[in-house]
């Protein structure tokens, strides 16, 4: 009988869930569509957003929690938008927030469904394990302190983000030290992309410079110490003790 409530309680909260991110689509696609069209004119763009009110800084908080649950676009267009209509501070915590919601409805989704979606979850960490070497998948579950890789692995560029907390929550990490670590790893490029954004609107060549080549070197440097990068990150997954899984 308690199992038979659980799988009907799954069932509920997965149409719940389908029904949000469907709703979410929804109530942003015209959002959406209007910033593509009016891509190259970033005053447009501003304006637009601006005419939702408050609504246009729940629609951001919206599509940058859709884009860590989906990854329909990349993180940083959303950051850039959000730096573009409301400056560093307020688009960085805009972003954040959004992020933060999108990796808390996937961390509570994972382990309340881990049952329900258990061959889909492992099909993707495989998909996933074959495209990249940073992690020792079979070991993440054994790590003592996860928290560690998790805020590795939002810090270090190249890493795949959008399995990760699809991945963390099948670990003992807890959901707060989960969403600190990764909060706090993602800040710095979050406001690198909102200064981006904010600079763009204000037509800072200087800033926009400096933030390229930044990006540039980063680049360089993660292609050209991937290796190495990729030998830590496997290192770092296999430390810690073997566990029960959550």
């Amino acid at each position: 009988m308690k199992n038979r409530k659980e799988i009907v309680l799954s069932i509920i909260l997965l149409a719940l869930f389908v029904v949000l991110i469907l709703g979410l689509f929804v109530d942003l696609y015209p959002l959406l569509k209007q910033v593509i069209k009016d891509s190259g004119n970033e005053g447009k763009v501003v304006s637009y957003i601006h005419t939702y009110g408050i609504k246009g800084v729940l629609s951001l908080i919206g599509l940058q929690a859709l884009q860590a649950i989906l990854v329909v676009v990349p993180s940083a267009v959303v950051e850039i938008l959000a730096g573009l209509c409301y400056g560093i501070w307020w688009g960085t915590l805009i972003s954040l927030f959004g992020y933060v919601l999108g990796n808390t409805i996937i961390f509570l989704g994972v382990r309340q469904f881990k049952k329900t979606f258990g061959m889909f979850f492992a099909s993707r960490l495989k998909e996933s394990k074959k495209k990249n070497k940073f992690f020792d998948f079979n070991k993440i579950k054994e790590m003592e302190k996860p928290e560690l890789l998790v805020f590795a692995s939002y810090v270090i560029p190249g890493v795949p983000n959008g399995i990760l907390p699809y991945m963390f929550a099948q670990t003992e990490i807890t959901l707060s030290r989960y969403l600190i670590s990764m909060s706090l790893a993602s800040l710095p490029s979050t406001i690198m992309w909102t200064w981006l954004g904010d600079s763009v609107l204000k037509k800072n060549y200087a800033i926009m410079g400096i933030i390229a080549v930044v990006v540039l070197l980063i680049l360089v440097i993660s292609l050209i110490f991937k290796r190495q990068i990729q030998e830590k990150m496997n290192q770092l997954s296999k430390k810690g003790k073997v566990v029960e899984s959550v």
